[in-house]
């Protein structure tokens, strides 16, 4: 993305993503699905929906699936122990190594350092 692009939210596109993840919400659960498990997927599908038709940048259609994980109490029995199980992922050392090794990747194709090495 360019700098001088303009980041804008698109309402008919999030609009759609929302009613996405209503309708999965509020259809039954199917035989031997647990309810909390329904929920789980239908954040997950409205979030991978938005990441796929873009409302919004993708770091914040992702931070509002946690949010609603966390404030639906989907992932536990209260909002402070669905925000903590929500965010636990992110304390784990493997998430940061993956996400450095692609930070670290993008610096030297940007910097041409790959290139330079490589020759």
């Amino acid at each position: 993305m360019n700098i001088n692009e303009k980041r804008e939210v698109h309402p008919r596109r999030l609009l759609c993503c929302i009613a996405i993840g209503t309708m999965i919400w509020l259809s039954p659960t199917p035989v031997g699905l647990d309810a909390t498990a329904w929920q789980c997927f239908a954040v997950f599908a409205a979030t991978i929906v938005a990441l796929l038709v873009k409302p919004m940048p993708m770091g914040s259609s992702v931070l509002c699936g946690l949010v609603v994980l966390a404030a639906g109490n989907v992932l536990g029995e209260t909002s402070k122990e669905s925000l903590a199980v929500a965010l636990s992922g992110y304390g784990d050392t493997t998430t940061w190594l993956v996400v450095s090794a692609f930070l670290l990747g993008s610096a030297m194709v940007r910097s041409g350092l790959g290139r330079r090495i490589a020759l």
